[in-house]
């Protein structure tokens, strides 16, 4: 999928996305906004595209302590290298509050990380 049709901006990070129902095994968190995230799990399955996933967000940040519950339908697979990464739509979830603060924080750091890269390049050029 590409990121100019999303209708909102995704923002990477990592975290340990837990999906039980879905793979035995703790997928990667890729990327994330409040409409969607991309996980890369680490075996190759089929899962089942009609069904709304429920996830558990673990973030690696240590500004996040909580776990996110959400609740995310399969909207693309695509299986490589004995993996599979899946897109999901989030939907209304128990915790979309703690999704809106977490999103805020990304593009927060996004935002700051850019001004210190211009400030790098206008320091450069002097």
């Amino acid at each position: 999928m590409q990121s100019d049709k999303r209708k909102d901006e995704r923002y990477e990070d990592i975290g340990r996305v837990e999906a039980p129902e879905l793979c035995v095994f703790p997928g990667v968190l890729q990327d994330i906004s409040m409409l969607g995230c991309r996980v890369r799990f680490p075996m190759e399955f089929d899962p089942d595209m009609e069904m709304d996933i429920e996830m558990r967000v673990i973030p690696a940040h240590k500004r996040t302590l909580q776990p996110i519950s959400l609740i995310g339908h399969p909207m693309w697979v695509r299986h490589d290298d004995n993996s599979t990464e899946i897109g999901f739509k989030l939907l209304r979830s128990p915790d979309s509050r703690e999704l809106h603060q977490y999103v805020q924080r990304l593009a927060l750091a996004e935002a700051e990380f850019e001004e210190e890269e211009e400030m790098l390049a206008l320091c450069a050029a002097i």
